[in-house]
């Protein structure tokens, strides 16, 4: 009987998949001609994307025309399945944009000088003006246009003689003179002042006693934290939300009391109905709770507004959901501008249970994060896959945290991303979940590799890049990363320095690349440091192995491993001293100290591969061994790849590569073929074919290193790769180089 019935129930799986496949429906939505009477088919689509949650079963799509939405979507229960989920994407070639903003429009007035002022009777918190952001008015003045609130100097500087009590919460903020508070000309009593007095860390506070013409003020923070990490030296201010504030072009100020915005224009005296005005309204566009499980958001564009993932308790949790390809603009911001000193609400992944394997299984693909005001992102789960994103000009005020992403997750995989000009003191800081968790036994260690880290800024002190805490350390693996221009490092495992504090052990860092920072830095014990190169640092040494007597290290990094690292300036237990006085803790092996210019062929170009014929290669030393050497090799580049070929080396514009340079290039994602052209004619290069004398070669993939032979110094060359994938082709942009 067993062998009729197993041929039958395979006919019957068939023909379930089948009737599941044909059941798949897709539904349609269009807010500028739809309505929700309609059928939500394409030709008669719904207005709302709320009307369709009540329709939308395993493996249905939510298919959104293009058009501006204002609507928050509440997704409650709705789930899907693992190999059927529920997917809510824009229409093909459409653009798709959910809006947090409203209209600003009326009879405005002249307040005074070039400032209009008009009655709105709703609160906003952000203000837009033709699709830019300005800034709340503050002293001292920045400015958005220009990126200049992301300058550290733009802040007003602590003396030495500023105080905090830790158990009043309260504060006297002395100013240096830098700025200049006590000739402003302002009284900053009543305004909300932005305090970086904690280091990493940075309050809103109030201000809650000034007077014009003094030097110092009085402040308290309403979120009364319990540790500060006070260093008057290196604390730094601003303030806002004063009308008198409101002296430039780009600032505005709004009266939460009367609903009265005010704002200055870029355009002397014009009116401003004459521009679109818009002031936000929303925080988050969609909500997904209640135990949804198994949704994809792809496609969507996000402008002052966001997602909401959480559910409101571990029965309800909220799991496998993905963001594709959305792109994040201005998604978050505080609401200081209504008086309120709490943290801002960010884009939340949130899982509230226990963090065994893949709980929560949130992934986070080719997206977009720019602008936001807070962290980049409220997470917490387990095996979360953060995948091709890219974040950039993040948080300038760093209010309530101290990183552009810090994980609340274990095993995070943070791939693949570019991170890049943001304010807070640290990049990305992978997760260890809590003690529950860890008590548990599981295991906490992240996959951070072939991001590109640049262009840090300095709105706090301390950090790094990546920063790795104590209870991160167990397990992750830092590798395949560029991390640059910072003052701060490029890579760090951390811990409290002072005597017997717990240390963090067995992390890994390996194939690395970090120049321009303060370099390497590793606290704790069992980890291995392998076959990085550090060049061009801030401190006296690239590689700081911390475990120098007197300062609670007693045996830190004894038992490290650190091998095959090329460092320019070597290794240390402190970076304190211009000479090591102390040995280097741990096993300390066949590293390579020395100017790298002398035998690596152009790190000034982004090639730090070894001369041809080093020792280097045989020697196994440093991130890129023989397999990159030659013509029809693999060159690793790390950050976000994009639907066309991008990174290209020699840099786009260079004058100073060397004359025997090969061409090499980050690929197109999942690009399986290239054309390379090269020429000494900007438009031959750009208009060549396949069968034009431009082009030199089709190269398969992974290979990315292409030689051109020998280039002539002082010519301008022009080059281009296009890509090839399942048999469509994508343009690349024209890149140029001189050699010398």
């Amino acid at each position: 009987m067993a062998t009729l019935l197993q041929p039958f129930s395979i006919v019957l799986l068939v023909l379930f998949l089948l009737f599941q496949s044909i059941s798949a429906k897709e539904y349609y939505v269009s807010v500028n001609d739809g309505s929700d009477d309609n059928p939500g088919t394409l030709e008669k689509p719904w207005k709302e994307v709320n009307t369709a949650l009540q329709f939308l079963q395993p493996g249905d799509k939510c298919i959104i025309r293009g058009g501006t939405y204002t609507e928050s979507v509440v997704i409650s229960g709705l789930v899907g399945k693992a190999d059927e989920p529920i997917v809510f994407q824009s229409y093909p070639g459409e653009r798709v944009v959910f809006d947090g903003t409203a209209s600003i429009k009326g009879n405005w007035e002249m307040y005074s000088n070039e400032i209009y002022s008009l009655k709105i009777g709703f609160d906003i918190w952000q203000l837009f003006v033709d699709g830019e952001m300005f800034i709340n008015a503050r002293w001292p003045n920045a400015f958005w246009y220009d990126k200049s609130v992301f300058d550290y100097t733009k802040w007003g500087f602590s003396s030495t003689n500023s105080t905090y009590n830790l158990k009043e919460s309260t504060g006297v903020m002395i100013d240096n003179g830098t700025q200049n508070l006590a000739k402003s000309g302002i009284n900053a009593t009543g305004a909300i002042a932005i305090l970086n007095i904690g280091q990493w860390l940075t309050w809103a506070g109030i201000v809650t006693n000034h007077t014009t013409g003094n030097a110092s003020f009085t402040y308290i923070l309403p979120d009364k934290p319990e540790a500060v990490h006070f260093v008057p030296r290196n604390c730094r201010y601003f303030l806002e939300d004063k009308l008198e504030f409101l002296d430039a072009p780009s600032e505005w100020y709004f009266d939460p009391v009367e609903k009265k915005v005010y704002v200055w224009l870029n355009y002397t005296t014009e009116d401003p109905n004459k521009h679109d005005i818009r002031g936000k309204v929303s925080t988050f566009a969609f909500t997904i709770n209640n135990g949804s499980s198994h949704i994809t958001l792809s496609g969507l564009n996000f402008f002052a507004t966001t997602v909401y993932v959480k559910g409101e308790s571990k029965v309800k949790d909220v799991h496998n959901i993905k963001l594709e390809s959305c792109y994040f603009s201005y998604p978050s911001y505080s609401q200081r501008a209504l008086g309120s000193t709490t943290v801002p609400n960010t884009t939340t992944l949130y899982y509230n249970g226990d963090l065994i394997e893949n709980a929560g299984n949130f992934t986070v693909f080719n997206c977009t994060f720019e602008y936001a005001d807070g962290q980049s992102i409220s997470y917490r789960g387990a095996d979360g896959l953060f995948e091709n994103n890219m974040w950039r000009y993040n948080d300038f005020t760093c209010v309530g945290d101290g990183e552009v992403f810090q994980s609340r997750g274990v095993r995070d995989r943070f791939v693949r991303n570019t991170v890049h000009s943001n304010g807070p003191s640290v990049g990305f800081s992978p997760g260890a979940g809590n003690l529950p968790d860890r008590e548990m036994g599981l295991s906490v260690g992240s996959d951070v590799s072939l991001n590109l880290f640049y262009d840090l800024k300095y709105l706090q002190n301390d950090g790094a890049h990546v920063q790795t805490g104590i209870n991160s350390q167990n397990g992750t693996v830092l590798e395949y990363n560029w991390c640059y221009d910072t003052m701060k490092w490029g890579l760090r495992f951390d811990r409290i320095d002072k005597n017997n504090a717990t240390w963090g052990y067995n992390g890994t860092m390996r194939y690395n690349v970090v120049w321009t920072t303060g370099g390497i830095r590793l606290k704790g014990d069992d980890h291995h440091c392998y076959n990085n190169l550090a060049f061009d640092n801030e401190n006296y040494f690239d590689l700081c192995l911390f475990g120098y007597p007197g300062d609670g290290a007693k045996g830190e990094n004894s038992h490290t491993v650190t091998k095959g690292n090329i460092l320019q300036n070597g290794a240390c237990s402190s970076t304190k001293t211009p000479q090591c006085q102390y040995d280097v803790p741990g096993q300390y092996d066949d590293n390579v100290k020395g100017d790298v210019r002398n035998f690596l062929r152009d790190p000034d170009n982004l090639d730090f591969r070894p001369q041809p014929n080093s020792d280097l290669v045989v020697q196994g030393v440093g991130p890129y061994g023989k397999e990159s050497m030659d013509h029809g090799g693999v060159y690793w580049i790390p950050g976000r790849q994009d639907t066309g070929s991008s990174m290209p080396i020699p840099p786009d514009g260079t004058n100073t590569a060397k004359c025997n340079a090969h061409l090499m290039w980050l690929s197109g994602y999942s690009a399986e073929k290239h054309n390379v052209y090269l020429g000494i004619s900007e438009s031959s290069v750009e208009s060549a074919t396949a069968s034009s004398a431009e082009y030199k070669a089709t190269m398969t993939s992974p290979a990315n290193i292409f030689d051109p032979g020998s280039l002539k110094p002082g010519v301008m060359y022009y080059w281009r790769v296009d890509n090839i994938r399942e048999s469509v082709t994508t343009k690349g942009s024209v890149w140029s180089f001189k050699c010398q």
